[in-house]
């Protein structure tokens, strides 16, 4: 959740897509073709949401509702980590 914005982010591993809330309402729904979306970080900071894609090897940027770019990671990561005074993003690797 942004708390800056109100913006809930959920992400639907089995429709690769993710749903973005405000209260009870859908904002929008952003869609990926080859991505396994599976865990949100959120910098309320600079409002940027990041998604972590299982078994795509990379991390989805988001700003608001809707996608900026997406950057390529070393590993599948179901972990996405949100240092929001730095503004790095660090990525688990469940692989050791």
């Amino acid at each position: 959740m942004n708390p800056a914005t109100g913006y809930v982010y959920v992400a639907n591993m089995h429709s690769s897509s993710v749903t973005v809330l405000t209260g009870t309402r859908v904002v929008t729904t952003l869609s990926w073709a080859a991505a396994v979306p599976q865990a949100i970080g959120v910098n309320p900071a600079t409002g940027y949401v990041y998604v972590a894609n299982d078994l795509s090897n990379n991390v989805t940027v988001n700003f608001g509702d809707g996608c900026i770019t997406t950057l390529a990671t070393s590993t599948a990561s179901p972990f996405v980590g949100v240092n929001q005074t730095t503004g790095y993003i660090y990525i688990g690797n469940p692989h050791g």
